[in-house]
């Protein structure tokens, strides 16, 4: 049977991950329109306006397919595929879970530390 510290310590862990995972999900959309990559295409005055501006001036006028503009600009539009939100939603899921065991080594070694009496 395992010590209760432990269970708790696992519960933490899976409740972090699930919600990274979720933060990782949502999180794709949301970026995506905020940067302006919206379903009409590219939003006017948008960060990702200034972004396209610049690589055509940089580029002589031309945009390179394939590239992080129309990847956007094709996400935005079209949507993100299945796929994609599984990859985003387990990256963040495991930085969750990341974040919990580093706080349980955190917890462990304030444990250890003593303190003298004066």
């Amino acid at each position: 049977m395992q010590n209760p510290k432990e269970t708790k310590s696992i519960k933490g862990k899976v409740i972090l991950g699930l919600i990274g995972g979720t933060i990782g999900i949502i999180a794709i959309p949301l970026t995506l329109t905020t940067i302006g990559f919206g379903p009409g295409g590219i939003v006017a005055g948008s960060w990702a306006s200034n972004m396209m501006s610049s690589t055509m001036i940089a580029n002589g006028g031309t945009l390179a397919a394939g590239g992080y503009i129309p990847m956007g600009q094709s996400m935005g539009a079209a949507g993100v595929s299945f796929a994609t939100y599984l990859g985003a939603g387990g990256v963040f899921s495991s930085i969750g879970v990341g974040i919990g065991e580093i706080v349980d080594k955190i917890k462990k070694k304030a444990k250890k530390v003593h303190v003298p009496k004066l």
